[in-house]
């Protein structure tokens, strides 16, 4: 039963972060051959076109996804909980379309922006905190050390994506000059990238212990 239940758990981490890492591809490609659409300012912004129900339903499925993921702990549990329902209110919320926009859409647009901020957030703690994590007295692997460091590396991407993000919205010359450019696009690959790789490692499916049998093991 704890085989089967663990095997249930690495799929699950393994499926987020396929999920992650398909996400900016299949907007940029499913736009380009189905649509026509050259590279939108964000992905956020393929919700104005005919890839709307993909991104809508990417977004949900990650959320659902992340809130069926409990971790090891409370605080797993509660970082969970908390990128899952982001990752939602995400889709749900649209950021400001392109042009002339309404005082309601702008409205949405920052519950949009908060909800992006909150969930990159919980990327960088997963990866920098606990993905890093050890059992009491437990020997630290080859593997796992490796692991660690592929974690620290992803973590800080996304730090620095908010940080370049946090630059961006306060900085109004930046804004005037990249808001038309996939700026915004290219550092959300890389946070979601980012964030796709380190769940697979989590999920071992990548630099997984030789001899590990169960997904207990952190």
């Amino acid at each position: 039963m704890n085989r089967h239940l663990s095997i249930s758990y690495l799929g699950l981490r393994r499926l987020i972060g396929v999920i992650a890492i398909v996400h900016p591809a299949l907007l940029y490609f499913g736009g380009l051959f189905i649509f026509g659409l050259s590279l939108q300012p964000s992905m956020s912004h393929y919700y104005y076109t005919g890839m709307r129900d993909v991104f809508v339903g990417i977004d949900v499925c990650t959320g659902v996804f992340l809130l069926c993921y409990h971790g090891y702990s409370w605080q797993d549990r509660l970082l969970s909980l908390l990128a899952g329902v982001s990752a939602i209110i995400v889709a749900l919320f649209p950021t400001l379309p392109l042009g002339e926009a309404s005082d309601l859409q702008k409205t949405i647009a920052a519950v949009h922006a908060a909800a992006a901020i909150v969930f990159l957030i919980c990327l960088a703690v997963f990866c920098l905190v606990l993905f890093v994590r050890s059992d009491a007295g437990q020997v630290i692997s080859r593997q796992k050390r490796w692991r660690n460091r592929l974690y620290r590396l992803c973590g800080a991407n996304i730090v620095l994506v908010l940080v370049v993000l946090g630059l961006y919205g306060c900085w109004p010359t930046m804004q005037d000059r990249l808001s038309q450019t996939p700026f915004i696009f290219y550092l959300e690959c890389l946070a979601f990238l980012s964030f796709g790789l380190a769940w697979l490692v989590k999920g071992q499916a990548l630099l997984a212990d030789v001899n590990q049998q169960h997904a207990s093991s952190r």
